[in-house]
């Protein structure tokens, strides 16, 4: 059966590559203001409200990827008017319209630091402006979760094909320009880094099961920062990778991800740094 499923944020690096990975008889839309050629197209000013938005008719699901990222280059009302105003804007027209499914992609950032992996039912303490308004914006998506499916997936430094910006991307970077890499003392944080081919496989999952709640989508493999610039170093033959360290002690930010892959019996199928 043909369905309905709206993207947002679908030329960025996780909804682009979402779009690419569902079934061809679906029909996909991606909403923001840019267009992907790959499926058909909704302009939306993410700061504008929904009212006159032509929306195709019975759309079955939305997956919500569209957001500001990071906590440097935006004023910080924007990451409310957007981040956070967007969500509501797309929760009411679920709601009105009788969305089946709500997906909402957060970040593991809302849990802030600990020294062990967190588990979806621990408690939340968000740090800076970007994970604040994730959190801000979870909470609004469980305000409706008695009128629409609402699920959640916290994703934990996805990496891979198309990305720019992001932490992988720029410690890639530096590295192949031979620039210096600034770390907290002794390398950390540990963390586990989810491919974006895994990342999509659960998203797809997600929807195909019609699974409700929180999840974690992060990696199997635990690295310090400074031993994923060692592997990036190593994997392009790069010696004398220059370092340097500030005074920062810095806990973890690793999640658990048994209780998404046990609900969709999955198994990781890239190795960290592969097809880097």
């Amino acid at each position: 059966m043909n369905r309905n499923i709206v993207i947002t944020g679908g030329t960025g690096f996780l909804g682009g590559s979402l779009i690419n990975t569902f079934k061809e008889d679906d029909i996909l839309y991606n909403l923001g203001r840019n267009r992907n050629e790959s499926c058909k197209n909704i302009y939306w000013n993410l700061r504008d409200s929904m009212e006159n938005i032509e929306m195709p008719f019975d759309v079955d699901t939305i997956i919500h990827c569209a957001s500001i990222v990071g906590d440097c280059n935006s004023n910080i009302r924007d990451y409310i008017d957007i981040n956070v105003g967007a969500t509501l804007e797309l929760l009411e027209y679920s709601r009105k319209t009788g969305v089946k499914q709500f997906i909402y992609i957060s970040t593991g950032g809302v849990y802030g630091f600990e020294s062990n992996p967190f588990k979806e039912e621990e408690q939340c303490n968000p740090h800076g402006i970007y994970s604040l308004s994730k959190y801000f914006s979870e909470k609004l998506c469980m305000e409706y979760q008695n009128k629409i499916k609402i699920t959640i997936i916290r994703v934990f430094f996805p990496y891979g094909k198309g990305q720019k910006g992001r932490l992988i991307s720029n410690l890639i970077h530096k590295i192949l320009k031979g620039e210096k890499v600034i770390l907290n003392n002794e390398g950390m944080p540990l963390i586990n880094p989810i491919n974006i081919v895994d990342l999509c496989n659960l998203i797809n999952g997600v929807v195909e099961k019609r699974l409700e709640g929180i999840f974690n989508a992060c990696g199997d493999e635990i690295v310090s920062i400074k031993e994923l610039c060692q592997r990036i170093s190593d994997k392009f033959g790069i010696n004398n990778v220059q370092y340097e360290f500030n005074n920062i002690e810095c806990k973890n930010m690793l999640g658990d991800n048994k209780k998404i892959k046990d609900k969709l019996n999955y198994s990781m199928k890239v190795k960290l740094l592969d097809n880097i």
